[in-house]
Order: C-alpha cells, then sequence, then structure tokens
C-alpha cells in the first residue's frame, strides 16, 4: 500500500518548532563564531583595530599576522645564532667569534673554513686575531731537581708546521727517502769509529812491548816487516793491526776511494820505524781526534732522535744543529 504525502497540508505546531529552534541553534552559532573571529582579531589588531570595517579587519589581520610569524622566525634564528657563537668562541676565541657575527652569511663560511683549515695544520687559531689574553692563576712550583745542574736540551723544532696531515705525511715519507742513505752511512761510520778506538788502544798496549831491535827489520817507507818470521809476536800483531786501519780508509774518505787519499791515510798512521815515544803520541793524536769524530756522530743521531726520527727533520739542519 502507498501512502501519498500532501504538500499542501499545513504544519503541525511542533514541526513549526522545531523549524524555529533550529533557526535559533544556527543563528546563535554564527553569533559565537562572529565573537570568536572579533576576538582574534581584537587580540591581533586590538581594540581599534576591532571596530574597522570587515574587509580592512580582514588585510590589517594577515598583515599583522606575518609580522608575527617573521618575528618568530627571527627570534628563534637569533637563538641559533647566539648558540653557534658560543661554539665557535670556545673552538676559535672570542675575537675570531665576534667577527664571524658580524659578517655576511656568505662570508661566515668562508671564514669557518678557514679557520678549520689552520687548526688542521696546527695554527694557533685563538691567536690569529690578535691573541686571546691569559693571565696566571698560580705561581710556579719550584723543585728540588730544578736547582740541579742539567745539560742544555737539544731545540726540538717542527719542520711540517702550517701543512695539512695530508701534506705532513707526503713530505715526510719524502724527507725518510732522502734521509735515509745519509744516516745509513752515519750508521756506518759511528761503527768504524768504535772499530778504531779498540785498535788505537791495542797498539797503545803494544807499543812499549816492541824493543828498539825490531826497528831494523822494518821498511820504512811502507811500515811492514822485511823479514815477518823474525819478529817478535807483539811486532807481527803492531804491523797486522796498523794495516787494518786501511779498511777503514773509506770511512774518511768515501766510498771511492783513490790511490793518493789511501796513501794520505797510511801517513798518519803509526810504524815501527817511528821510535817508542813517537808512536805514543801520534797515537794519542789519534784517539783524540777518533773520539772527536764518534761525538760528532753521536751527537747527530741525538737530534735525529729528539725530533722523532729522520722522517721529521731535513739531514742538513740535523748537521746544523748538530754543530751548535
Amino acid at each position: 500500500m502507498i501512502q501519498v504525502l500532501d504538500e499542501n497540508r499545513k504544519r503541525t505546531a511542533g514541526e513549526n518548532f522545531a523549524q524555529a529552534f533550529s533557526g535559533l541553534l544556527n543563528q546563535g552559532a554564527q553569533f559565537m563564531q562572529g565573537q570568536r573571529e572579533k576576538e582574534a582579531l581584537r587580540g591581533v589588531l586590538g581594540e581599534e583595530g576591532a571596530d574597522l570595517p570587515r574587509d580592512f579587519q580582514k588585510m590589517a589581520y594577515e598583515s599583522k599576522l606575518k609580522q608575527q610569524q617573521q618575528s618568530q622566525k627571527l627570534q628563534g634564528e637569533s637563538q641559533q645564532e647566539e648558540q653557534t657563537y658560543g661554539i665557535i668562541s670556545d673552538t676559535f676565541g672570542k675575537k675570531f667569534a665576534d667577527v664571524w657575527k658580524s659578517s655576511p652569511v656568505g662570508a661566515r663560511t668562508e671564514l669557518l673554513k678557514s679557520g678549520l683549515d689552520a687548526m688542521s695544520r696546527g695554527q694557533d687559531v685563538k691567536n690569529l686575531f690578535g691573541g686571546e689574553t691569559q693571565q696566571a692563576t698560580s705561581q710556579p712550583k719550584f723543585q728540588e731537581e730544578d736547582f740541579e745542574e742539567k745539560s742544555t736540551p737539544i731545540k726540538v723544532i717542527d719542520y711540517d708546521k702550517g701543512l695539512t696531515p695530508k701534506e705532513r705525511v707526503s713530505r715526510q715519507d719524502k724527507r725518510y727517502a732522502q734521509n735515509l742513505p745519509l744516516f745509513q752511512e752515519s750508521q756506518k761510520k759511528l761503527q768504524s769509529y768504535q772499530m778504531q778506538g779498540e785498535e788505537i788502544d791495542i797498539l797503545s798496549d803494544l807499543s812499549p812491548q816492541i824493543g828498539t831491535i825490531e826497528r831494523l827489520n822494518i821498511n820504512p817507507s811502507t811500515g811492514d816487516l822485511i823479514f815477518p818470521g823474525l819478529a817478535s809476536p807483539e811486532a807481527q800483531q803492531f804491523v797486522k793491526t796498523v794495516n787494518d786501519f786501511t779498511t777503514r780508509a773509506k770511512d774518511s774518505y768515501g766510498s771511492r776511494v783513490t790511490n793518493f787519499d789511501l796513501n794520505q791515510f797510511m801517513r798518519r798512521l803509526p810504524t815501527l820505524a817511528n821510535s817508542e815515544e813517537g808512536r805514543k803520541r801520534i797515537l794519542e793524536q789519534m784517539k783524540i781526534i777518533n773520539d772527536l769524530n764518534m761525538a760528532y756522530e753521536n751527537s747527530l743521531h741525538d737530534v735525529i732522535d729528539e725530533h722523532g726520527g729522520i722522517r721529521n727533520i731535513d739531514y742538513d739542519q740535523a748537521e746544523i744543529l748538530c754543530d751548535h
């Protein structure tokens, strides 16, 4: 059964009341929305702005809202800048941080790169813009050993100061390759001088034990025995020990020794053709020269050791420090 509604029928009182109540609710909601908007405008524009025409209120509200947002953004950036300023000041010093703060954005980035690069080279960045003043916090403490006699320490110099770690490694590798053969040659010299010192002591002990008659069995030009079998054991050992010095000639003249160099070297050595007193004086002089040579090589090695090895100091600079 289909019910047909009559659109022209008269509404009941309940329906009229419901319709009127719904309209009141809508009006109330619109009123409350308007009040909230007025409160929002009053909060942003103030009392005077709330009384402006609707279109002007909207324009003024949007403008004021943008200003507040911009202000909040600037405030946040300012707080972040102050935090960054504090970190830079602790790392590079206050004066560096002041320069960074007064610089434009692009210059700030380049300034930080320069500071980090200088720090990687071992430079004191805090003194880059005039230095940081420091005050002594306590009086120096003197200890008993400070008054003891001490040898003058070697002045250690960082010859790679100002280089980045990569540049430092590269230079040290090249320096090692150049210094290694020179250092090895110095080690051979030192070993040779030590052996010569021992041989000089042997000759000094043997010389007084050889009689004057032994001189008749010596070739005065070469210092060799004419008849080795007729010589005493002490004389034979003396001549043999002197001949051992010829193997050290290259340590004095280098690896390429000429016959002239060898003759000059041999003429410095004592032979049994010399008198006992003459041999004694020659041996004393040889000992002094040998001790000086050993002292120089030891000093050279000390300089190199103090600088951490042949990677950290050029050989010519080590020799200069050694001479001083």
